[in-house]
């Protein structure tokens, strides 16, 4: 999903379990220009586990898709 946040900035959140959270957070860090976006693995205290990208600008979803 992703969707426009309160600063102009875009967010996206992939609901994966725990040990995908970190190694997508992990690649994303790689892969992604850090001027541009940020992305972590995030849990929301019940249990459930998800990477979390905020984009500066909206982001080729496409592109982010095939990430």
């Amino acid at each position: 999903m992703v969707r426009p946040t309160h600063d102009d900035s875009v967010a996206a959140r992939l609901p994966v379990d725990e040990s995908t959270a970190r190694r997508v957070a992990d690649a994303l860090a790689e892969a992604l220009d850090p001027d541009e976006a940020a992305s972590g693995a995030v849990a929301d205290g019940r249990g459930r586990w998800g990477v979390e990208i905020t984009f500066r600008r909206p982001p080729n979803q496409e592109a982010v898709r095939s990430l």
